[in-house]
């Protein structure tokens, strides 16, 4: 619309007008592959850490999510974070003092995460938070709720310190919540992985297996999931979220990330490839 009106008052002919609007976009495209597509050419995490991918063991699968869900439940919580500004500092401390070998940006002090411009858009399509990389911000829903915040903001805060790839990101922000002193943080943490742990229980557990796995998970914790199911679903628009996530999942496969869409679920294989930010010496 501006650059209509500035045609307008320029009495710029049509042909003129596409011409500059198509050289703004062609920019605007540009600026947006050099300020943020070009992390997907990097490495991966299992790459800069030399660490070998685990490979599928049943009995090392099980072992992890009963201990995953033994945390969740020991972290499970009703406070929550009402200290933003030292959820931040602690979160910033957190990458900061990472070995330089994880290929991090510096976090910086003027870092500070941003509402969303048209936020009941965002929620309408299911998109909790985003990394805004023409001017390098980060942006959280404000339709968020209390226990899943920290989560999110670790996530997102990971985009801007150059993390690309969704499951290391989710992979950094449950590592980023869990160091944390506040327990209502570390909760968002085992929190925020749940759905994820559960997705992949069921398709490689047997029926019986996980309906006895799932049962271990405490009702308070099942409760703060369906509440956040239910909450999103009210502000969602199906029609909206199926061409947002179409979209979406186009974008990721043509920059390098084959699973597309599904690469948020990835995050398991990491957690079970690197278990801890300092677990092992990186050479």
């Amino acid at each position: 619309m501006f650059i209509l009106f500035h045609a307008f008052r320029k009495k710029m002919k049509w042909k003129n007008c596409l011409r500059y609007e198509a050289t703004i976009l062609l920019w605007t495209y540009i600026w947006f592959y050099m300020a943020w597509c070009n992390n997907y050419s990097r490495s991966s995490i299992l790459e800069r850490t030399a660490t070998q991918q685990c490979n599928f063991d049943e009995a090392q699968f099980k072992s992890f999510i009963d201990d995953y869900v033994h945390a969740l439940n020991s972290e499970w919580t009703t406070d929550t974070v009402n200290n933003f500004a030292f959820l931040e500092y602690e979160t910033k401390a957190f990458y900061k003092h990472t070995p330089a070998q994880y290929g991090l940006a510096e976090p910086k002090l003027w870092h500070h995460p941003k509402p969303m411009s048209i936020n009941r858009f965002y929620s309408a399509v299911g998109v909790r938070g985003f990394m805004a990389p023409l001017f390098g911000e980060s942006c959280i829903n404000e339709d968020l709720q209390a226990f899943d915040y920290p989560f999110v903001y670790a996530h997102e805060y990971s985009h801007l310190l150059g993390v690309s790839s969704e499951a290391e990101a989710n992979w950094w922000a449950f590592h980023a919540c869990i160091s944390s002193t506040n327990q209502a943080v570390r909760y968002s943490g085992y929190k925020g992985i749940l759905p994820y742990i559960m997705q992949n229980a069921k398709s490689t557990l047997s029926e019986e297996e996980y309906i006895e796995w799932e049962s271990k998970i405490r009702v308070e914790v099942i409760a703060d999931l369906k509440s956040t199911r239910q909450h999103w679903a009210a502000l969602r628009s199906p029609t909206l979220d199926n061409i947002q996530s179409t979209i979406y999942d186009f974008f990721l496969k043509s920059n390098n990330v084959s699973s597309g869409m599904k690469n948020y679920s990835e995050v398991v294989r990491l957690l079970i490839s690197i278990p801890s930010v300092h677990s092992k010496h990186i050479h």
